[in-house]
C-alpha cells in the first residue's frame, strides 16, 4: 500500500512543482504474505528506475536494444516499418496508418499468413480421402494391370476432348438418364425449324470470327462472287463427307489465297499458303472431329450485306 508519509518538518510543495516520489513512503505490509521474493525484487528494480533519471549511455544502449529489436521481428502496427529516428512523413504516415487499423482489429482477426484472402483448394489427391467411394474406385483402377489403366486414361482423354468440342459450339451434352423414354413421338412437340437454333451458326457470328483485314477486303464492291460460290460449296460438300478430309488446290494470286482464307474462317476451317518451289498451294484442313456447316452459305450472306450498305450509303 501506498500512504502518504506524515512528518511534522514536511515541507510545502509548491504548485508548479512536479510531484516528488521521494514524499510518499511505499509499504507493503498487508500484502506481505502474498508478495514472492521475485515481486518484491521486481518491484524494487522498479522503483529505482522511477527515481534514477537515466544516463545518456543508457539511452543509447535502449535505443540499440529496440532497434535490434524491431529489425528482426517488427511488431503488429508498422506495416513492416523499421522505425527509426530520420524517417520521413511518408513512413511515419504509413506507421500511423497501420496503427489505427491494428487498434480498430480484433486480436483474433489478424492472420499473417494469408489465408483469409486466399482460397482453400481441394486437389484430387485430398478429394480421395473425403470421398469413401473415389477412393474405392481409385483402389480398383490401382488394382488393374498397367495395359488396362493407360486403355482406361485414353478413353477418358478422348471423351475429355470431345465434350470440349462440343461445349465450343454450343452443344449440351446429355445423358441417357436426362431422356425420357416413355414418352412416345405424338406426345413430343418437335420445333417447327430445327435448323438455324444455335446461334454459333449463324452467318453475322460466322462473319464476325473472319480476321479484320480479311472482312476488310470481302466488303469491297467488286469481289469474284463465282470464285467464292464456287469453293464455299466444295469446302462444305468436302467436309460434310468427311470431316477429316483436306483439299490442296494450286492458287497463284494472292488475292484468291485471302479470299480462301476467309472462306475457311467463315466455315471453322484453317488455311494455310503452301510453297512447292515457285508455286504456291493453299492447305485447308478440319481440326475438330466434327463439321456443321454454317446454315448460310458466305456469297448469299455477302450479297445481302451488299445490299444493305448500298442501300445505306445512298441513305447517307
Amino acid at each position: 500500500m501506498v500512504h502518504k508519509r506524515k512528518d511534522e518538518t514536511f515541507k510545502l510543495i509548491k504548485v508548479e512543482d512536479e510531484d516528488n516520489y521521494a514524499d510518499y513512503l511505499f509499504s507493503d505490509s498487508e500484502e506481505n504474505q502474498d508478495i514472492t521474493e521475485e515481486d518484491r525484487e521486481f518491484r524494487k528494480q522498479l522503483l529505482a528506475a522511477i527515481l534514477k533519471t537515466p544516463t545518456n549511455r543508457q539511452k543509447k544502449s535502449y535505443n540499440r536494444a529496440v532497434k535490434n529489436y524491431v529489425g528482426k521481428d517488427v511488431e503488429l502496427g508498422t506495416d513492416g516499418v523499421k522505425i527509426n529516428n530520420h524517417m520521413g512523413a511518408k513512413k511515419w504516415r504509413r506507421v500511423n496508418n497501420a496503427s489505427m487499423m491494428v487498434s480498430l482489429t480484433k486480436e483474433e482477426d489478424i492472420i499473417l499468413d494469408g489465408s483469409d484472402i486466399v482460397p482453400s483448394v481441394v486437389t484430387a489427391f485430398s478429394q480421395l480421402f473425403i470421398d469413401p467411394n473415389k477412393m474405392k474406385t481409385w483402389m480398383n483402377f490401382d488394382a488393374k494391370s498397367e495395359e488396362e489403366q493407360r486403355e482406361i486414361l485414353e478413353a477418358l482423354n478422348m471423351h475429355r476432348y470431345n465434350k470440349s468440342l462440343l461445349e465450343e459450339e454450343g452443344f449440351i451434352e446429355i445423358s441417357n438418364d436426362d431422356v425420357n423414354i416413355e414418352t412416345s413421338s405424338d406426345e413430343y412437340e418437335f420445333p417447327d425449324k430445327v435448323e438455324g437454333n444455335n446461334p454459333v451458326y449463324k452467318a453475322v457470328n460466322c462473319f464476325s470470327r473472319i480476321d479484320r483485314k480479311l472482312r476488310n477486303y470481302l466488303d469491297k464492291q467488286n469481289i469474284p462472287y463465282d470464285f467464292i460460290e464456287q469453293l464455299d460449296e466444295k469446302i462444305r460438300n468436302t467436309f460434310t463427307q468427311n470431316p477429316n478430309a483436306e483439299i490442296m488446290e494450286p492458287m497463284y494470286a494472292s488475292e484468291f489465297r485471302r479470299y480462301a482464307r476467309a472462306i475457311a474462317q467463315y466455315n471453322f476451317l484453317e488455311c494455310l499458303t503452301v510453297a512447292d518451289g515457285e508455286k504456291k498451294m493453299i492447305h485447308i484442313s478440319n481440326k475438330k472431329s466434327f463439321y456443321i456447316p454454317p446454315y448460310t452459305p458466305i456469297g448469299s450472306y455477302l450479297m445481302m450485306r451488299s445490299s444493305k450498305l448500298t442501300r445505306t450509303r445512298h441513305q447517307q
